[in-house]
């Protein structure tokens, strides 16, 4: 592996450890406030990993969450009963990008 391996962007499944890092980019974008129940907050987020019909997923640079969307995944009676996806809450933090990475909410929901 070369030094340029690390720097390429990262896209997987967000796991529970990744909530800090989330709630830092939210924050970072304007969607998220810090006042808003971590409680809430968490209850949520386990809620969300829990179910098999909505899939948070992320672009990681450098380490550190640069972009991510949510899908939902939607059971349909039409269609030869095929599911579709609806994709929401997409946000990119264009600094994480053009800095490789420094995600500057982070570190107040870790």
């Amino acid at each position: 592996m070369n030094s340029h391996d690390d720097e390429k962007p990262q896209i997987r499944t967000l796991i529970s450890a990744d909530l800090g890092g989330l709630l830092g980019l939210y924050e970072d974008i304007g969607i998220l406030k810090a006042t808003d129940s971590r409680v809430g907050i968490e209850r949520t987020w386990s809620r969300i990993l829990e179910s098999d019909l909505l899939h948070y997923l992320g672009v990681f640079v450098g380490g550190s969450l640069a972009s991510t969307c949510h899908a939902v995944i939607v059971p349909n009676l039409s269609r030869s009963v095929r599911p579709y996806a609806i994709i929401e809450n997409v946000g990119t933090l264009l600094l994480a990008v053009t800095q490789k990475g420094v995600n500057l909410g982070a570190s107040r929901w870790a």
